[in-house]
């Protein structure tokens, strides 16, 4: 998964789940002490204290807002899924697309040949800029080490293609 280099925004549903329990544990806790003071008082009358939402009141409401919390990150989150800051889609797919051949690659033992569409699709996909400087480059000097193979030159290509690698890996992932 590649973000943008401004970062994602899949952790929002996550802080407002937890701003919400944390914000319902000190009423949970104080209803709760309230109701063991209750029952060991029960029989004895109490002083009317105004409006009360009741019984089970306070726990409906609270159940109620982290619901409405619980939905609305959920929504937070799909829309920021499906609507991209501006000018971050096309560096995103070509960054996973990068990060996808990189993958194909394996261990490395061999030329860097594998599933060069996924290459070509980074290319195709990158943004006019650095990015797109990178993975020309770094395309080049993967075919130029292929058509060399195993000779000296074909090394001296390869390397230049692991250089290409780190600078798309900077442009991608900073």
């Amino acid at each position: 998964l590649a973000y943008p280099t401004g970062g994602g925004t899949t952790w929002i549903p996550l802080a407002v789940v937890i701003l919400a329990i944390a914000g319902c544990a000190p009423a949970t806790a104080y209803w709760i002490i309230r109701w063991r003071a209750a029952r060991r008082h029960l029989g004895r009358p109490e002083p009317p204290r105004g409006r009360e939402l009741g019984q089970y009141g306070l726990g409906l409401v609270l159940a109620a807002l982290f619901i409405v919390i619980a939905v609305g990150g959920a929504a937070i989150d799909v829309t920021a899924d499906e609507v991209p800051a501006a000018g971050s889609l096309p560096t995103a797919v070509a960054c996973a697309d990068f990060n996808a051949w990189v993958q194909a690659q394996g261990d490395g033992s061999g030329p860097l040949a594998k599933d060069p569409a996924l290459l070509a699709e980074a290319q195709q996909n990158a943004p006019a800029g650095q990015l797109s400087v990178d993975l020309d480059t770094l395309a080049t000097d993967v075919s130029s080490s292929v058509a060399a193979g195993n000779s000296m030159a074909g090394l001296a290509d390869q390397v230049q293609a692991i250089n290409a690698m780190k600078a798309v890996t900077s442009d991608c992932f900073g």
